[in-house]
């Protein structure tokens, strides 16, 4: 099955990610704010408990040392979503990509946390971008396929028909709108209703999934469903923004202090 690309912004553009995480961490969190006079949308990214990810210490201190240099890459909430926007291509959005603050702190422990701080500018354009994007993605893995071969799980063909056509119409799939984020997605009612029935009770789910979900529900702006149309709002303007916790417990991780002591230099 082809997998529908996630609905977020920079993952619209490109996700870059291998089968492999490059760093973990056992706790971060993430906010999300928009200045609508500067056109900007910041992010202040806290990782707690950096560690050596999958793909080994080597990969894991170049990534570490590049994130101090304030190269453009950051982590949300872990593997896939590592980013690393100079592997994009895309000279465009390097250009108005701001990396402010990227500080690596030691504790006691040993344990290493850092301090970043992501600044997106022209965010308007950004967005437009993005949404050609998702819609060039979709076109190129739904276009002349056997769409009931692709429908399993929660999908079903109605929706994916919906979803090419919206493509086609180039979407869009993210809008930025008096402060709010807007998440647009086109399903048949059905899996509109199936979505309705997760949120209420949902399904066996490990605690930081579970987590994510009530905090996202926790600050949802509201949620409209219409003319096959489902849109999810999140207030991202003023000083509270949009706000994420992830936590993990990685103390059985074998050489979990490895990465703080190649870069602490001990």
């Amino acid at each position: 099955m082809k997998y529908f690309p996630s609905p977020l912004p920079l993952v619209g553009l490109a996700l870059i990610a291998s089968s492999c995480s490059k760093v973990d961490f056992e706790h971060q969190e993430l906010k999300l704010t928009h200045d609508q006079e500067a056109d900007s949308v910041t992010m202040d990214i806290s990782y707690r408990g950096l560690i050596a990810g999958s793909s080994g210490l080597e990969v894991a201190c170049a990534w570490m040392q590049a994130m101090v240099d304030k190269r453009p890459r950051f982590i949300v909430l872990g593997w896939p979503f590592e980013f690393d926007l100079e592997q994009i291509g895309d000279e465009w959005l390097l250009g108005q990509i701001d990396v402010l603050r990227a500080d690596l702190i030691f504790e006691e422990g040993p344990s290493m946390r850092m301090e970043q701080q992501v600044r997106l500018r022209s965010v308007q354009e950004a967005i437009v971008r993005a949404n050609a994007a998702i819609s060039a993605e979709i076109r190129s893995s739904f276009e002349g396929a056997d769409l009931e071969g692709e429908a399993e799980g929660w999908m079903d063909v109605k929706t994916l028909e919906l979803i090419l056509a919206y493509a086609n119409r180039g979407g869009p799939w993210l809008s930025l709108v008096e402060g709010s984020l807007n998440l647009h997605f086109p399903c048949s009612r059905g899996v509109f209703h199936n979505a309705l029935m997760t949120i209420a009770d949902p399904p066996v789910m490990d605690d930081v999934e579970r987590g994510l979900l009530r905090q996202a529900l926790g600050q949802l702006g509201g949620i409209a469903y219409g003319k096959e149309l489902l849109v999810a709002s999140f207030p991202i303007s003023g000083d509270d923004g949009l706000q994420l916790t992830g936590t993990k417990d990685l103390s059985a991780r074998e050489g979990k202090d490895a990465l703080i002591l190649e870069l602490s230099g001990k």
